[in-house]
């Protein structure tokens, strides 16, 4: 790392650099164009691919999310975590071109945020950044994967999943990780939610509502989850 660090410096027409590391870089109020930041995720990647070659069976690589400040020019969450993704750079193809290579599927997390949940001082945008994902893993023809960040039981998140599900102006999903299996997931009106979920999931979000019976006798349709909650409080009144 030092070597590829003097020949950056080198490069910048900055040798002392290539020393010590930069001094004069920058200040906390520059742009991530005007420091060395480029060098830095270069160095991350380079890593990722000596790993990869260490361990050639890994098949699935899932990436930690920055979406506050998303809408801003320098995106510091992302710069803080590695990634150089500003509004003048693309941060996710480099990423999305290196796991092709390993034939590696790229999953990718907050599927189920919002942008109008998220507080307004916060200038962050889940969607956008699944979108900017979504588009980079396309252009790449590599594999796209989902998940959940946030433990969400309720509709407006399972909605959200499906609308990123889809392959507007981008990738669909090869999977998609739930998280997670909880006692909190079996509460009948929970679980009523997740298998309606489930179901759309499976049928790419043609239906959003659960038969009233089920004659394969699943025990996954409305009419089970709601008698055996009437069941259940019945019980604990005697």
């Amino acid at each position: 790392m030092r070597a590829s660090l003097k020949a950056a410096a080198y490069a910048a027409g900055k040798e002392e650099w290539g020393r010590s590391g930069p001094q004069d870089s920058g200040q906390y109020n520059q742009f991530p164009e005007d420091t060395g930041t480029g060098f830095f995720q270069r160095e991350l990647r380079n890593m990722e691919y000596r790993i990869w070659t260490i361990l050639p069976r890994v098949v699935l690589r899932e990436l930690s999310i920055g979406t506050w400040h998303y809408r801003s020019r320098s995106h510091p969450a992302e710069l803080t975590t590695g990634y150089y993704n500003t509004r003048h750079h693309d941060g996710y193809q480099p990423i999305a071109r290196m796991f092709g290579k390993h034939g590696v599927i790229f999953n990718f997390t907050c599927m189920e945020m919002n942008d109008g949940e998220q507080p307004e001082y916060a200038n962050c945008s889940p969607q956008g950044l699944v979108q900017q994902v979504k588009i980079a893993t396309r252009t790449t023809g590599i594999e796209l994967a989902g998940e959940n960040a946030l433990e969400r039981y309720d509709p407006a998140a399972y909605t959200q999943v499906l609308a990123a599900s889809k392959a507007n102006l981008g990738n669909t999903w090869s999977a998609f990780t739930y998280l997670r299996m909880n006692k909190k997931l079996f509460k009948p009106e929970n679980w009523c939610h997740f298998v309606g979920f489930v179901k759309s999931m499976s049928e790419s979000g043609r239906n959003t509502k659960l038969s009233g019976s089920d004659l394969s006798r699943t025990d996954l349709y409305v009419g089970f989850i709601m008698e055996r909650s009437s069941q259940n409080k019945e019980a604990a009144l005697v």
